[in-house]
């Protein structure tokens, strides 16, 4: 349970973070500009890019085989 909750902490950590990154440093735009929506939907999608991963090589079984 702890393992899980741990995964999916660190998924959002680094979903948020990189979006930051995206938008502020390689896009260099503002997040209006960007778009609320744009930026959610890209922190959710980097979000689940590292979630997948790490839910099958620590075997926390968030999503089923």
């Amino acid at each position: 349970m702890m393992l899980g909750l741990g995964v999916w902490s660190i998924s959002l950590l680094v979903g948020v973070l990189a979006t930051i990154l995206i938008v502020f440093v390689l896009f260099d735009t503002s997040l209006e500009r960007y778009g609320n929506v744009y930026a959610l939907l890209t922190a959710v999608s980097i979000m689940f890019l590292v979630l997948i991963p790490l839910d099958y090589f620590l075997g926390t079984g968030i999503l089923p085989d």
